[in-house]
């Protein structure tokens, strides 16, 4: 019994999986404005319906390992590259494109949808390689985040946003922060300091 109710679980997730891509497949999301009674808006109304009677429950629970997570996402159509995980929510994974060796820290979200007033925005969030969003963190939509940037934990980076390579961004609204190059004769004298200090 135990096997046959799981099995069934399996089977219900991957027809419904299968049947959102495939209705995406033949009317994809578009970025922009849905207009209140727009074709955009009826594609997106039952795309959110899959999401919200089904997939949120999958996207959105903690008892699934973060690799198997990955899978889950690139079924739904994330185009996430190599070694590259999240231990947050991704929304809308067709509007997801991240590269290599990138991390979304626990509970990070990437939101590439927006309701303003009775117009749907989607637009498509893009991360480089050797990116780290901290826990906690949020990305809206229509983000550029380039190689080797690091979002602090807990920061919003607004809708629109574009982080160049190698930056630390964080706040609410995320903003630069002044990063400090530190040279190996300042990490000694550091270092000593710190020893004074704990004895």
């Amino acid at each position: 019994p135990i096997a046959t109710v799981f099995s069934s679980i399996f089977l219900i997730y991957t027809l419904n999986i299968a049947t959102l891509r495939l209705f995406l497949w033949q009317r994809p999301l578009k970025e922009g404005f849905y207009r209140e009674g727009s074709p955009e808006e009826f594609t997106y109304s039952v795309y959110e319906l899959f999401y919200l009677i089904l997939l949120n429950t999958l996207t959105t629970n903690k008892l699934m390992p973060i690799p198997l997570m990955r899978i889950i996402y690139i079924c739904l159509g994330a185009g996430l590259g190599k070694n590259t995980y999240s231990s947050g929510i991704i929304f809308d994974p067709t509007m997801i494109q991240i590269g290599n060796n990138t991390i979304l820290g626990f509970d990070s979200v990437l939101c590439p949808h927006a309701v303003e007033g009775s117009k749907i925005f989607c637009c498509k969030i893009i991360i480089g390689n050797n990116v780290t969003l901290g826990m906690r963190s949020i990305v809206l939509a229509d983000c550029i985040i380039e190689d080797n940037a690091i979002v602090a934990a807990g920061s919003l980076v607004k809708k629109g946003t574009h982080i160049k390579a190698g930056e630390t961004w964080g706040g609410i609204p995320a903003k630069l922060l002044p990063t400090k190059i530190i040279t190996a004769e300042e990490t000694i004298v550091n270092s000593k300091q710190s020893i004074k200090f704990a004895s």
